[in-house]
């Protein structure tokens, strides 16, 4: 959020900062000074009143940007500084009621906002306005009218603003005094269209296609018919929106509502009819789920007595057919056109959850290979969908028995596998390679048998495709929340300044460590093992969990780097055992058997 523009560039304003990490002895000092100097000044009692605003308007439609205006005004004798949140909700609290009945808030949270949260300054005596959104606070969905009322907190006891010496914090709250909007359905308004027509003078028509082409502009044509007495004037595409609906008949938000077309000044005289075509592009709906959605055209409120006017909706379908989809793939084959970009496959991976049955119905024999191969591809990546609804890393689980055998733990996994006929590792592989179709990175989490050994674990993880990995396999240490490290399996271990050995012995496990400390005179230089090293290191005995827990607190070693070395032998749960003080830690712990060191 920001201020209001009446307030932004004002020459007296200072501007405040969040503190940052010091990088430098100096740094630090000088931070604490100022830090010292805010902290030091006492708090301010509660001398900041609120008020809300609302900006009057003919007529506000659920789906219009209601401009929302918080007004802060310090009535003390000396500058305040405070923390604008509203984009995060934290400090400002907005209670909006209906009919006696308090409608469900947008819940506090970090937004992508965020990053304009800032500390702000009030000067005595002068209001300083912040413009928000109403849909920043509450989400609407019937016609009535509202009563708001709003709370705001000038610094929460988690927030430390930088401040200019001596400027004091306002920490308390203000509350506003209520106000109240009026906003009505779209169902509603569209209900109002004759009316506001007649009253307008103005009637609006449009008529459409019942299909959104794909990569294509879809027409609209609208005609104006001016029935009233006096000429009507309007600014050409200025005038106009253009609004479409949601299958629940909800407006779509972040959908631009702007009108293309070369700047007129028109005239109807009465009478007279005029043609226009809008026309919007299917990018407009790419991502939105497949159904029958609407369109009509808004025309803006022209003063006292001419209301706003709403054309009639017109109903069209986003979906993809086989047909489209087939000279999609077409499209898609053929690489990136024009600026590097390759629209049709983007379509394609944006719509992939609801593709299954176009991508079925496609005769293959009717492609070209490159094409028929993008959609195997992309049938087998809309298989996986439900298991990666958004972009990022996803971690699929992996069931290992006590052979070293692995299969897949998720059911939706497996019946993907077993509908293509995806065995083994290269089938794993087919599965991953798709990964690029979903927008994910994967990685795979092994889930040992009560009677697994870490020989059967290893055996399993080996059997992995560990170049197509985010990161190498791994095993959790148990359901336990608490314990949030992990066991990790690597082709080769990574650098390691503790070294635990574990082998069967007469009686149970026989734990053996190395460590290697850092060098004194030499505090800032990595201590860490070679891999050719490791093998010629005088072992010391390890008496299980608390003795290794000992050895993590005396202080010796700030950053353990853990590799654990296991006979194939020895018990999985054995294994857990003895490093549990690693993993309570949160560390990942390198597992590798390397038996000629043993």
């Amino acid at each position: 959020m920001r201020a209001s523009a009446n307030n932004r560039h004002s020459p007296r304003q200072e501007t405040f900062a969040f503190v940052v990490i010091p990088r430098c002895a100096l740094t630090q000092w000088l931070l604490a000074f100022l830090l010292a100097g805010a902290d030091s000044a006492p708090a301010a009692e509660s001398r900041v009143t609120a008020q809300l605003r609302v900006p009057p308007a003919e007529t506000y439609v659920i789906g219009d940007t209601v401009p929302l205006y918080w007004r802060f005004e310090n009535q003390s004798d000396e500058p305040l500084a405070f923390m604008w949140e509203g984009c995060c909700r934290l400090n400002g609290r907005l209670t909006v009621t209906a009919t006696g009945k308090d409608v469900r808030p947008v819940p506090p949270g970090q937004a992508i906002a965020h990053m304009f949260a800032k500390a702000e300054r009030l000067d005595p005596g002068k209001p300083r306005d912040f413009d928000t959104r109403l849909s920043d606070w509450v989400t609407l969905r019937d016609t009535g009218e509202y009563e708001l009322r709003g709370r705001y907190t000038g610094v929460l006891p988690t927030q430390k603003p930088m401040v200019a010496r001596g400027l004091k914090l306002w920490r308390d709250a203000a509350e506003t005094p209520p106000i109240k909007v009026s906003l009505l359905s779209v169902t509603d308004y569209l209900r109002e269209r004759e009316q506001r027509a007649t009253q307008r003078g103005l009637q609006l028509q449009i008529a459409g296609a019942a299909k959104v082409p794909p990569l294509a502009p879809n027409p609209l044509r609208l005609t104006l018919a001016s029935t009233g007495p006096a000429a009507q004037k309007l600014r050409w595409p200025g005038s106009v929106e253009l609004w479409i609906l949601d299958p629940e008949g909800q407006r779509v938000a972040g959908i631009p509502t702007d009108i293309e077309g070369a700047y007129e000044e028109i005239t109807l005289e009465p009478g007279a009819r005029l043609a226009r075509e809008v026309s919007f592009s299917s990018a407009l709906l790419e991502g939105l789920p497949f159904g029958r959605y609407q369109a009509f055209v808004d025309l803006h409120a022209g003063g006292d007595g001419a209301p706003r006017v709403p054309s009639n909706p017109v109903a069209f379908d986003w979906r993809l057919d086989g047909a489209d989809v087939a000279q999609l793939l077409t499209a898609a084959a053929k690489g990136p056109q024009v600026g590097a970009r390759n629209r049709a496959l983007k379509l394609l991976r944006l719509q992939l959850g609801e593709l299954d049955s176009a991508l079925a119905s496609v005769r293959r024999e009717t492609l070209a290979e490159p094409a028929a191969a993008l959609a195997r591809e992309l049938e087998l990546a809309a298989c996986l969908k439900p298991l990666a609804e958004k972009p990022g890393r996803v971690d699929w689980p992996l069931r290992v028995d006590a052979a070293g055998n692995w299969r897949f733990a998720e059911p939706r996994l497996a019946a993907c596998a077993t509908k293509f006929a995806l065995d083994g590792s290269t089938g794993l592989g087919a599965l991953l390679a798709v990964r690029r179709h979903l927008g994910v990175e994967v990685g795979l989490q092994l889930k040992p048998a009560p009677d697994a050994t870490a020989g059967a674990v290893m055996k399993a993880a080996g059997q992995l495709p560990l170049a197509e990995l985010a990161a190498p396999p791994f095993a959790r240490a148990s359901a336990d929340t608490n314990v949030t490290g992990l066991v990790q399996f690597r082709s080769a271990p990574g650098p390691a300044n503790l070294v635990l050995r574990l082998r069967r012995a007469s009686g149970g496990v026989r734990c053996e460590f190395a460590r290697r400390l850092p060098d004194p005179d030499k505090p800032q230089m990595p201590a860490a093992f070679r891999p050719e090293e490791i093998g010629a290191q005088q072992f010391q005995p390890l008496a299980g969990a608390e003795a290794l827990e000992q050895l993590l607190q005396d202080g010796r070693m700030p950053s353990p780097q853990v590799l654990l070395l296991a006979a194939d032998d020895v018990a999985w749960r054995d294994v857990l055992a003895v490093i549990e003080p690693v993993l309570k830690r949160g560390l990942a712990v390198d597992l590798a058997a390397w038996r000629e060191q043993l």
